[in-house]
């Protein structure tokens, strides 16, 4: 996934990164955090089959 990608899921409010600024892009991923990827990606999908 390179950088563009990852600003494109930020601005769809998928994936926000941390409080403090940064992204993490590197970083690993809790079983919780992909959660919150997951539910966030299906409402947003949910949300665009409606239009």
């Amino acid at each position: 996934m390179g950088i563009q990608r990852n600003g494109d899921r930020n601005q769809a409010g998928i994936m926000q990164g941390y409080t403090d600024g940064r992204f993490g892009a590197e970083d690993g991923i809790t079983r919780a955090e992909m959660a919150v990827i997951v539910d966030r990606w299906m409402a947003k999908q949910s949300r665009e089959s409606k239009r």
